[in-house]
């Protein structure tokens, strides 16, 4: 490759002597000889002293020389001759000496040059650097938008600045600070081999347990396709299939929502394409159904491959690690570390753990209390999985990150086993914190009748099967929209028959009732309350005895209220709102010996997070005494 040289700025001081009679005359002329004849020396010279083949980028913030010169017998080749030899031994030293790391800067190549500004960029730390003056046009863009046209631009480099910062363990630092859309442009620069045959899709298959992860419980993502074609790429010198990489990322979500992956790859293994997309569908799969044909026709009539495809995509003994001291690992569910404070404040672990166990002696006479300390730990676990949405739990259910929020070893496989009375009991205490804690009025009460949640899919989450009720009433505090109960429409009624305040003194308001005064009495609630079923949907988890499930929604709403409540503008946000809106995403969590350091992703609206100073707490958990919870983003 040719050497280029590019001068950003150029200052010239002439001495000339104090009698000279026309010193301007000889500013002209010297600045005339050194942009005409000057710099073209430079250039053949640095051609004969530098290596054609060497792509190295050197950056020099500035060298200083001084050039004695009789200008005056001298002609102007002669002096830009000169010149350029003093700039050419002055510039040869400066690389000789090698880079400082201060005035003089060497990068291998382009690509290692462009991946270095992307990545102070990912930092925030670009904007004062004085050798990025290249990319002085992005400097008006989101970090992620400068990022992905810093990368696009390059054209032909382009790929190489992508493997440069997969080799270099930078991609998912990279990766954290683009949108899906920043993701997706970078996707298609990606080249794609010419073929999507079985060895094409193996060669993807061989990284894909390092690799592929959930992103918002799915595998199809355009972040996805970038960590595994680069992980392909390093692992083989054949072009890996682009192709291949998004059919196999479309099948994880497809096979991952089947109650037996290994039966659909049965089915594609004989050539029954027919049952085995019914299957998928039956399961409740809807994308990623056009991935199975290829899958077919991959399998080139090779009945057990797509059986070891299944089990590389969906491992059905797959049991993730506990994490150990030491250990960064990204995890969906982050969020939950937002939550998890407003949990303490309402004093749920408090609630649940005053549960007690209830039961007669032999002779049947005294009732024995008995603190049920695991299941009241198992209890804040589906408790968590409702707040997080309870459609996601199949795929986040033995989540490292969820697990370690909760301090548990393991996920439970069944839900605790509370009485209905102590449900009763728990439901009325939650009341009497609201009422204690200013969060509810008590005096404008709505009644939701013949509520009813169906959630689009069952979901299979290792549980037998349990009867459910399939209509609610909920009962609603109208001023700040805490749930105060939910459940059969008999069990609420005697609730508000034994409201503490006498009907003289608030007013309830059913479902189909819209009187005049509401809107002024409580504009709020009038103007923007969501339905009750909504929630309902958000937080079902299918196959829970009813009273549980039903105690474990009203917790989740306060939670989930709670949280609203302390974001500019978004107090009457519905759950699904505010999941979509500030705790999605993956966050890189770090495990030390005495502290969990968790940084958000940038959610769609983390700048209220960073308003309100959400993004930036500090916390210990009553469960986890010994290790200090920190939360940054």
């Amino acid at each position: 490759m040719d050497n280029t040289l590019t001068i950003g700025r150029l200052n010239g001081r002439y001495t000339l002597p104090a009698q000279h009679p026309q010193p301007e005359r000889v500013q002209a002329r010297l600045d005339d000889v050194v942009r005409k004849d000057g710099t073209a020396v430079i250039g053949r010279l640095l051609d004969q002293t530098l290596p054609a083949d060497d792509p190295s980028i050197w950056l020099i913030r500035r060298l200083d020389f001084t050039l004695l010169a009789d200008v005056g017998r001298l002609e102007a080749d002669e002096l830009g001759q000169l010149w350029g030899r003093q700039v050419t031994q002055t510039i040869v030293q400066a690389i000789a000496n090698g880079p400082d790391g201060q005035n003089v800067l060497r990068f291998p190549h382009r690509a290692a040059f462009v991946a270095q500004f992307v990545a102070d960029v990912a930092d925030g730390a670009a904007a004062d650097k004085w050798y990025y003056q290249d990319f002085a046009g992005l400097r008006h863009l989101l970090p992620g938008q400068a990022i992905r046209e810093a990368i696009v631009r390059e054209g032909a480099t382009a790929v190489p600045i992508l493997r440069h910062l997969a080799q270099n363990n930078r991609l998912e630092h990279i990766l954290r600070a683009l949108s899906d859309s920043d993701a997706a442009r970078l996707v298609e620069i990606l080249p794609d081999a010419a073929t999507a045959d079985q060895p094409a899709w193996d060669q993807v298959l061989a990284v894909w347990p390092s690799v592929a992860r959930t992103e918002n419980g799915r595998f199809a993502t355009p972040k996805n396709q970038l960590r595994l074609w680069l992980a392909a790429a390093e692992q083989s010198p054949d072009t890996p299939s682009l192709t291949a990489v998004t059919h196999l990322l479309q099948l994880a979500d497809v096979l991952k929502t089947t109650a037996d992956p290994l039966v659909v790859a049965r089915h594609v293994g004989r050539g029954e394409l027919a049952a085995a997309v019914a299957l998928a569908r039956q399961s409740g799969a809807r994308d990623g159904l056009e991935s199975l044909p290829a899958w077919q026709e991959a399998a080139a009539g090779d009945p057990d491959w797509p059986v070891v495809v299944a089990k590389t995509l969906v491992p059905v003994t797959a049991v993730r690690p506990t994490p150990s001291p030491g250990q960064t690992f990204m995890s969906p569910l982050g969020g939950l570390f937002l939550l998890l404070p407003i949990l303490v404040d309402l004093r749920v672990p408090e609630l649940v753990g005053n549960l007690t166990q209830r039961r007669r002696d032999a002779e049947g006479e005294e009732e024995i209390s008995v603190q049920p300390r695991s299941a009241a730990s198992h209890f804040l676990y589906w408790l968590a999985l409702k707040c997080l949405g309870g459609a996601r739990a199949a795929q986040w259910r033995d989540d490292p990150a969820l697990l370690l929020a909760l301090g548990l070893a393991e996920a439970p496989d069944e839900p605790p086993e509370f009485s209905p009375r102590q449900l009763a009991d728990l439901r009325q205490a939650w009341r009497g914190l609201l009422r204690d804690q200013g969060r509810i009025d008590g005096r404008f009460l709505a009644l939701d009748t013949n509520v009813t949640s169906r959630p689009e899919k069952e979901i299979e989450i290792s549980l037998q099967p349990r009867s459910a009720a399939s209509h609610f009433s909920v009962l609603r505090d109208m001023r700040y929209d805490y749930w105060l109960d939910i459940g059969l429409p008999l069990d609420v009624q005697l609730t508000i028959d034994h409201w503490p305040l006498t009907i003289d003194h608030f007013h309830l308001l059913t479902d189909d009732e819209r009187p005049d005064w509401l809107a002024t009495a409580v504009p709020d609630y009038a103007a923007k309350a969501k339905p009750a079923a909504a929630t309902l949907a958000y937080c079902a988890l299918p196959n829970l005895p009813s009273d549980l499930d039903a105690t474990l929604t009203l917790l989740a709403q306060g939670i989930l209220r709670t949280f609203a409540r302390h974001l500019l503008g978004f107090a009457w946000s519905s759950p699904a709102y505010i999941y979509d809106n500030f705790l999605i995403g993956d966050s890189q969590i770090t495990l030390t010996a005495d502290e969990i350091r968790v940084q958000l992703p940038p959610s769609p609206l983390h700048t209220v997070l960073r308003l309100t100073g959400w993004h930036d707490r500090s916390y210990t958990l009553p469960w986890l005494p010994e290790r200090n919870v920190r939360v940054s983003g």
